[in-house]
């Protein structure tokens, strides 16, 4: 399986890795979740940088999709599919988008199966689903 977290406003001020630079909430319980499922691949889904894995070194920045343009969009998902195809990822292999519909709603289709549990809930409903979903010691799969 492979995981897609979405990146967060929430930063650090200095350069890091990526699994240390968001540091909002949503992010924080995302990649929670994500590290407590066996067999998986994790990448974060970023504005600037776009797929990033864990442990890439990157500087904070200030970028939001949703101030981009249809065109930025495009160029955007253009760019992220060409680093999916670096980093050798199986479009056979499940898709968990634990993101903004922005993010996953181009890319989804390149996956035979795509799940996006988070679609349609508000920022409390995510956090409180992904709370029900951490069970500590335990591996579990949402799928």
């Amino acid at each position: 399986m492979i995981v897609f977290l979405g990146c967060s406003k929430s930063k650090r001020k200095y350069k890091c890795a990526v699994k240390e630079m968001y540091i909002g909430n949503l992010f924080k319980k995302s990649l929670k979740y994500a590290e407590s499922l066996e067999n998986v691949k994790i990448y974060v889904l970023s504005a600037k940088y776009g797929l990033l894995s864990l442990y890439e070194i990157i500087e904070p920045y200030d970028l939001y999709l949703s101030d981009f343009s249809k065109k930025q969009l495009f160029e955007w998902n253009v760019k992220v599919y060409n680093q999916i195809l670096t980093q050798s990822i199986d479009f056979n292999d499940t898709a968990l988008f634990l993101c903004g519909s922005l993010y996953y709603k181009d890319i989804k289709n390149l996956f035979k199966v795509a799940n996006c549990p988070l679609a349609h809930m508000g920022n409390g409903k995510q956090l409180q689903y992904l709370n029900s979903l951490i069970v500590p010691n335990n591996k579990k799969s949402l799928i």
